[in-house]
């Protein structure tokens, strides 16, 4: 994906979509349960779609590599109950 110009933006405005929200929220950094979300799944599909390694999301989230960790588990999970796909239209 990165070598078609896919990258981290491009997430972040797939996953406002799937989810019917502003593109602000999902890179909000404080608890509210939408941004949770958002932030969960721009998380799960940067590790799993575009390979981005933990250590650089927490530097451009603003977390640590622990926290980015737990993230990803928690996008998967939100993925996987709400048949959420990256390429979905």
């Amino acid at each position: 994906l990165k070598s078609e110009g896919f990258e981290l933006n491009n997430i972040a405005e797939r996953v406002a979509q799937a989810l019917d929200l502003p593109l602000e929220i999902v890179w909000e950094n404080n608890r509210r349960p939408q941004v949770v979300q958002a932030r969960s799944l721009l998380c799960y599909w940067s590790a799993k779609q575009l390979g981005m390694s933990m250590t650089e999301m927490a530097n451009r989230l603003g977390l640590t590599q622990p926290a980015v960790c737990i993230t990803v588990r928690r996008g998967e999970y939100i993925a996987t109950q709400n048949c959420y796909s990256l390429f979905d239209e």
